[in-house]
């Protein structure tokens, strides 16, 4: 078995996808724990899967670095993402770093994606 893991007659492989880090988070040693201490929420402005993190704001870079253009302006990153989000309606999402979600100001309308 895989660290902190029990397989009961199952496969090893089977038990290292039953206590493979959940998306959204990071583990030590890339699976979950019996008690769970060693599972961390992805902090904001970054995504993690597979037990990996990168930044939002580098993410956000690729399409434009390739000449396709901004095509995640207007998305952010909350704790415990797996990629990027669309800023939903009602909302706007200024952060440079991408962390932050804030509510529209009264008398103004922010439709999905705005910065």
């Amino acid at each position: 078995c895989g660290m902190a893991t029990i397989a009961f007659g199952r496969s090893k492989d089977e038990a290292d996808l039953w206590n493979k880090c959940p998306d959204g988070h990071l583990c030590k040693n890339g699976v979950m724990s019996s008690s769970g201490e060693a599972v961390k929420k992805c902090a904001a402005g970054y995504m993690c899967q597979n037990n990996l993190k990168m930044s939002c704001a580098e993410a956000r870079a690729v399409p434009v670095n390739a000449g396709y253009g901004d095509i995640h302006a207007g998305s952010f990153c909350p704790e415990g993402s797996t990629g990027l989000k669309f800023c939903p309606q009602g909302s706007y999402c200024p952060s440079p770093d991408m962390t932050v979600e804030l509510v529209c100001p009264e008398g103004n309308f922010c439709p999905m994606k705005t910065e």
